[in-house]
């Protein structure tokens, strides 16, 4: 796949989604490495989500592309570093669950062609591809073309810090980073100002046995669980969808879950043990459908200026959660599964 590319869109068993790229441009003289993170959340998945058994497709489109086509030559790992944590929220909730990552455990070269060893194992071929309304198809699912444009993905503001407890005010981060000290607890609220849909990238040093935790939420509560102003943030906590990192190792690590989080406010929580940890900084990938603006709304009462701006937001992140990428994820151990060719 491109660098860029996160799979087709949601579908459903009989409306199973595939997606076509053009590999060309991104390959070299020599040895080439395609390589894919496949997960199923299962019963945790989103509500959104149908799914069946985990599996990867790929299928060239002509003779000289069918050297990538997914079988026995391709290799393939369970992801060990990665376990999904059970949402603690009240009331109903229909996303994907939180993620743990061990830093340990995690395999940060997949990618590389000299890391197939270890825990690679040659892939077992589960059948041939089939499209929608084919007779005696092998499988459950029935393929169709993926009709949906590419989510957007682009790197914009990760907020600014609005409060801070364990630490003094980092007044550079999130583009700067700063230090907590051994057995030291911290934490930091980042108000995005606006709802926003996509991915935060953390970056983190050393600190190992350190706990990161990332909570994200549309507004705080009260201890009455009232939102009320969602500008107001004193007498307020935090809760909601929350990811854990662990460190374990001290080159530098990047955090970034495989789904999508929704948030304005965003709480980071480090718990150092006997090393300090170096937050080198963090990024947010802002995603969302990429709608053309077509038209424009105007008035002369100031009260309505912004009204065009609040729907066409909506309207994008809204659309976000009726696209995104189709998951897989091994059930029983809630571990991911990566395929690799070379």
């Amino acid at each position: 796949m491109t660098p860029d590319s996160s799979g087709p869109s949601r579908g459903d068993l009989a409306h199973w989604r595939y997606e076509t790229y053009d590999l060309g441009p991104f390959l070299r003289t020599g040895k080439n490495v395609l390589a894919a993170t496949v997960w199923n959340f299962g019963t945790r998945a989103a509500i959104a989500q149908m799914s069946n058994r985990v599996g990867f497709l790929v299928h060239g489109h002509g003779d000289a592309e069918r050297v990538a086509d997914t079988d026995a030559s391709w290799d393939v790992e369970e992801e060990k570093g990665i376990r999904t944590l059970q949402p603690q929220l009240h009331g109903y909730y229909a996303a994907e669950p939180g993620e743990r990552v061990d830093a340990a455990a995690f395999d940060w070269s997949w990618e590389s062609l000299s890391n197939l060893g270890g825990q690679w194992n040659k892939a077992i071929p589960l059948g041939r591809g089939s499209l929608r309304g084919e007779t005696d198809a092998p499988n459950n699912w029935q393929l169709v073309n993926d009709y949906l444009p590419p989510m957007e993905m682009q790197l914009v503001s990760a907020g600014k810090v609005v409060r801070a407890t364990g630490i003094e005010l980092p007044s550079g981060f999130p583009q700067q980073g700063f230090t907590v000290p051994a057995n030291a607890k911290a934490s930091l609220l980042i108000d995005n100002s606006t709802l926003t849909t996509g991915y935060p990238a953390l970056t983190a040093r050393g600190g190992r046995g350190s706990t990161i935790r990332l909570t994200y939420a549309e507004a705080l509560i009260d201890n009455t669980g009232q939102k009320g102003n969602r500008n107001q943030i004193q007498g307020k906590h935090i809760e909601g969808l929350v990811d854990e990192f662990v460190l374990r190792v001290p080159d530098a690590r990047e955090f970034m879950p495989l789904t999508w989080r929704t948030w304005r406010y965003l709480q980071i929580d480090l718990e150092t043990a006997d090393q300090p940890v170096f937050i080198e900084g963090l990024k947010t990938w802002f995603s969302a459908f990429p709608f053309l603006e077509r038209a424009h709304f105007s008035s002369a009462d100031p009260s309505l200026r912004t009204i065009w701006d609040v729907g066409w937001r909506t309207a994008r992140l809204d659309a976000h959660d009726t696209y995104m990428d189709t998951p897989y994820w091994e059930r029983l151990q809630y571990a991911g599964i990566r395929g690799s060719r070379h």
